[in-house]
């Protein structure tokens, strides 16, 4: 037995074992290849043969599809779902996403890998409510041959952010409470996310508290001190936020205690006529006071619109005795 011809180097005769074999891996396919083989025996009588040798495409697989995969509504980074496992045995193919209008796209891996992947875009901007699943339909080919495969996405509803406290009652002391002290701590719970954010508003408007951000900790805070403080009460209405769901307001129910007021000063008058060539120590003036803190100390002072006026009249500042204005130098 014996080769007469061939058209390619690709196939060999071996003769021992009587098969026609390969030369080399990479054969170019979809091509028809032809040997004339020649067949003795002892007699010297022969018989030659033509044999035609067909090599296909190899068959191009998306092995890995159909496949599924979930992806949260408050996603805002790109990222990879799945590397697409391809099977194609000799040639190089791409692989591309068919389905328009959505939040993915399909690439390369990296330049150095030739696989691809399925990814999250970029700030997709998803809503649960608008579209709950995606189905991709994917396409890779070598040139020759084409794989198709759907990759289905399903939406996972973000979950809003609960407020759990049960007591929104909170008595603060104006005589030992002071700025920064907490007053209360909003406890929430969210699934999604623990980075949540708050805010406050209150009634009435232009009240002394806060609340904290930092470390998302939801602690309320004193912003002044309470004691010379004029509003005995206020609602303060929390609203807390997952980036993506609001909830609230929930109210706070605020009273303060120990509030000192001012005195009022009840016969003050809108001028005093003073005579000139008093007698020193002379009372020209008597004020009364009321204070509703009974227990406070009544201290008197008095300024004048003139810094030379200070001269002729002494204050006796006591609280347990009434006020009298005293001339210490005669006008004249």
């Amino acid at each position: 037995m014996e080769m007469v011809s061939t058209d390619n180097s690709f196939f060999r005769l071996d003769i021992n074992n009587k098969q026609i074999v390969t030369t080399q891996s990479d054969i170019p396919d979809q091509a028809s290849y032809v040997m004339e083989v020649k067949v003795y025996d002892d007699c010297r009588l022969t018989q030659t043969g033509t044999v035609t040798l067909t090599v296909p495409n190899t068959a191009l697989t998306i092995d890995n599809l159909p496949s599924n995969g979930t992806v949260k509504e408050d996603e805002t980074a790109e990222r990879k779902f799945l590397d697409l496992t391809v099977t194609e045995l000799h040639d190089g193919y791409t692989c591309t996403l068919t389905t328009s209008n959505v939040p993915f796209i399909v690439k390369q891996v990296n330049t150095a890998n030739p696989t691809y992947g399925v990814y999250l875009i970029d700030w997709p901007q998803l809503n649960y409510t608008k579209k709950s699943s995606y189905s991709l339909s994917i396409e890779c080919e070598d040139g020759r041959a084409t794989a198709t495969g759907t990759y289905t996405v399903d939406v996972i509803e973000n979950n809003d952010p609960t407020i759990d406290n049960t007591n929104w009652v909170v008595s603060i002391d104006a005589l030992t409470a002071k700025a920064s002290d907490v007053i209360f701590t909003v406890s929430t719970t969210d699934s999604d996310s623990t980075q949540l954010t708050y805010s406050l508003s209150c009634t009435p408007t232009g009240c002394p508290f806060d609340i904290l951000n930092n470390g998302y900790t939801g602690k309320v805070v004193l912003t002044d001190r309470l004691l010379r403080h004029t509003t005995a009460g206020y609602n303060i209405n929390v609203i807390v936020s997952d980036g993506w769901n609001t909830v609230g307001p929930s109210t706070i129910d605020v009273t303060i205690t120990n509030i000192n007021n001012d005195p009022v000063l009840t016969n003050l008058p809108d001028s005093i006529n003073v005579l000139e060539n008093l007698p020193l120590a002379t009372s020209v003036f008597q004020p009364f006071a009321n204070d509703t803190d009974s227990s406070d100390p009544k201290v008197f002072r008095a300024s004048f619109d003139k810094e030379w006026a200070a001269q002729y009249f002494t204050v006796n500042s006591s609280s347990t005795v009434p006020l009298q204005v005293l001339t210490f130098k005669v006008l004249m």
